[in-house]
C-alpha cells in the first residue's frame, strides 16, 4: 500500500473549494498518464470531477484510490464518505403511488425506469435507458432511490445528465389495462420526482 500523508492536503484544498481546472487540471491528467495509480493524482482527479458535478467519473477516481490505501485508514474511510456524497447527489428520488380509481392484478409488479430528458431534439438520447428498478405493485405508495449504481450503461448515467424522466409502469401476466405515470427530475443534485400511476389516456 502507498503513504497516503500526501493525499490528505488533496481533501484540505477540497475542503476549500479552490478550483482544479484550466492549468491544474492538465498537470493531474499527466500526473495520471504517468502512474494511474498515483495516490495524491487520483484524489485531486476525484476532487476536480466532483467540482465540475460529474459525479460519476468522481466515484470512479475515488474507487480507484480506494485500492491503494489501507482499508481502514482515515483517508479510506473519508474516501468512501465521499462515495457516498457523490452517490447521494446524483441520485433520483421517486415518490411512487397508485391513482385512486387504479386497480392491479395480483402478480401486477412496478417497473420503473429514468431516461434521458435533456439531449438535443435532433438525436435519441431521450430513448436512453438509465436506471431501472423493479418492485412489487403491493408495495405503493413507496419512495425509492435511483443512482447510478443502477445503471444500465456504465458510461451513460443519471449524474451525466441534468433533466431526467422517470416513468413507471404496472405489468401482469393477467394481462389488463394500461397503468403507466411520468415525471420530470431536473437538476444535478438532490433531485425528486413524483409518479401517479394511473389509467393510459384514451
Amino acid at each position: 500500500m502507498r503513504r497516503c500523508g500526501p493525499i490528505l492536503r488533496c481533501y484540505r484544498q477540497r475542503e476549500q473549494r479552490q478550483p482544479l481546472e484550466g492549468r491544474a487540471s492538465e498537470e493531474i491528467a499527466a500526473a495520471l498518464a504517468i502512474d494511474p495509480a498515483d495516490p495524491k493524482a487520483l484524489a485531486l482527479a476525484a476532487s476536480a470531477a466532483f467540482q465540475a458535478r460529474s459525479y460519476s467519473g468522481a466515484i470512479g477516481y475515488w474507487h480507484r484510490l480506494l485500492a491503494t490505501l489501507e482499508a481502514d485508514s482515515p483517508v479510506a474511510v473519508q474516501v468512501r464518505k465521499n462515495i457516498d456524497e457523490a452517490a447521494s447527489l446524483s441520485a433520483v428520488t421517486v415518490d411512487i403511488r397508485l391513482a385512486d380509481d387504479a386497480h392491479v392484478a395480483f402478480d401486477a409488479a412496478v417497473i420503473v425506469e429514468a431516461r434521458a430528458g435533456d439531449a438535443p431534439a435532433t438525436t435519441n438520447s431521450t430513448n436512453t435507458l438509465l436506471a431501472e428498478q423493479w418492485l412489487a405493485a403491493g408495495a405503493l405508495p413507496t419512495t425509492i432511490v435511483l443512482d447510478d449504481s443502477l445503471a444500465i450503461n456504465a458510461s451513460d448515467t443519471l449524474s451525466a445528465h441534468q433533466q431526467v424522466v422517470v416513468e413507471a409502469r404496472i405489468v401482469s401476466t393477467a394481462g389488463g389495462s394500461d397503468l403507466n405515470g411520468r415525471n420530470d427530475a431536473k437538476g444535478l443534485e438532490n433531485r425528486r420526482a413524483s409518479v401517479m400511476i394511473a389509467a393510459s389516456s384514451p
